[in-house]
């Protein structure tokens, strides 16, 4: 196991407890938030890319800066939604149900999560992760089998994992 191996365990730990904290309810908003996210963000990634291409020379870069921009902000947003229903969500006292059906909803979030941010890791090899995904235990199981991600992602991602997993020739 490599150091990325135990970052997606930690990080994927960290939406269960979190989750498990926040309930049901508002954990369900923020899910949707996640998805709505990666799928807004396959859509405008390329617009901002270019208002970010102002500030660097590094296309690739720019684009993978721009989706993680527009999926943070998205998710950031279904955040505070989530926070404004949760006074409506303590009304319904769902106790140890709400907490162990957030914690769930946790671990599918932190999931789709991880997975976003490998497909694009492994996708802009300029970011320097290359290795660091190719050398993971736990990375392949979130990149090899990402159709369903990728299904609502830009046939750009597409052929980038595809290039990404393609054995690589000896030198």
């Amino acid at each position: 196991m490599n150091w990325l191996d135990f970052a997606i365990i930690f990080v994927i730990i960290g939406f269960v407890v979190g989750a498990y904290a926040a309930g049901l309810i508002r954990e369900a908003v923020t899910l949707v938030a996640a998805i709505l996210g990666i799928v807004v963000a396959g859509l405008l990634y390329d617009d901002l890319a270019a208002d970010i291409l102002v500030f660097m020379n590094d296309e690739d870069a720019a684009q993978a800066i721009s989706f993680l921009i527009l999926v943070g902000a998205v998710y950031l947003f279904g955040q505070i939604v989530a926070l404004m229903l949760s006074r409506t969500a303590s009304l319904l006292m769902l106790g140890w149900a709400d907490h162990a059906g957030g914690a769930v909803f946790g671990f599918l979030k932190g999931l789709i999560v991880v997975q976003a941010l490998l497909i694009v890791l492994a996708a802009y090899p300029s970011l320097g992760m290359k290795d660091a995904v190719a050398g993971s235990q736990l990375a392949p199981y979130f990149v090899d089998d990402v159709d369903i991600l990728l299904w609502v992602l830009p046939d750009n991602f597409d052929s980038r994992i595809e290039r990404f997993l393609a054995p690589q020739p000896s030198s």
